[in-house]
């Protein structure tokens, strides 16, 4: 992992980690096709123990394979690109159903 900096939120550096799956089989998969057969993509979580504030770090390979990726879709400017491709039968939609 590289160098987490204080936390953003409260600047706190009462920061903790551990690496978890992205899905086990039993929830969802967070990082939907970027792993390979019977490999799901790795975390890194780090929880600030000062306000609770949670952030997720891909793996690298993982994050890098994101821009590629047919089932993702880019944000710019803090919207949608509904000009870029989007992957078949994905609802990359952000509202609540």
């Amino acid at each position: 992992m590289t160098q987490i900096k204080p936390c953003p939120n409260c600047e706190g550096t009462n920061l903790f980690t551990r690496s978890v799956a992205a899905a086990t089989g039993k929830g969802p998969q967070f990082l939907r096709g970027l792993g390979s057969f019977l490999h799901y993509p790795r975390f890194d979580v780090v929880v600030c123990a000062d306000c609770g504030l949670t952030r997720f770090f891909a793996e690298p390979g993982t994050y890098q394979q994101v821009a590629s990726h047919p089932s993702w879709q880019r944000i710019v400017n803090g919207e949608l690109d509904h000009d870029a491709p989007q992957g078949p039968g994905e609802d990359l939609s952000m509202d609540p159903p």
